[in-house]
């Protein structure tokens, strides 16, 4: 009698065993999911930002107020400041790099620096410098 529950007693421990395998398996699968996927939301992220790029010297208020810290007011001062300065001095952009934001009142070297990794300088292909509201 005691050999039969002796038994028992080892394949209840190998069953147990090999549940517990099994758990481990599922868990290790499923934190490599999980770390597959954050890695891809992490390189969606980096080329959605490359893509969501914004030139301040064509980009509408709307698309200014976009960005981090700068708001309906600040983005329609930006706008101000590129058509008095390409009223005054010509086709010329307004904005050659993000320190050129700071002539632009109500902005600062801090708002500068938020901004900075969603901004791009670069011209349109036929050189001109699209205004837009």
């Amino acid at each position: 009698m005691e050999a039969l529950e002796a038994g028992k007693n080892r394949g209840l421990e190998a069953v147990q065993s090999l549940g517990f395998l099994v758990g481990l398996c599922a868990c290790v699968i499923a934190g490599t999911l999980f770390a597959a996927a954050a890695l891809h939301r992490r390189i969606d992220s980096r080329q959605s930002q490359s893509v969501a790029r914004i030139n301040p010297n064509n980009a509408s208020v709307y698309s200014l107020a976009r960005l981090p810290g700068i708001g309906a007011s600040r983005a329609r001062a930006i706008v101000e400041f590129r058509d008095r300065r390409k009223t005054r001095e010509g086709c010329g952009p307004a904005f050659q790099c993000a320190e050129d934001l700071a002539q632009v009142k109500g902005i600062g070297r801090a708002t500068i620096e938020t901004i900075r990794p969603w901004l791009q300088f670069d011209l349109p292909a036929d050189g001109n410098d699209l205004p837009g509201r």
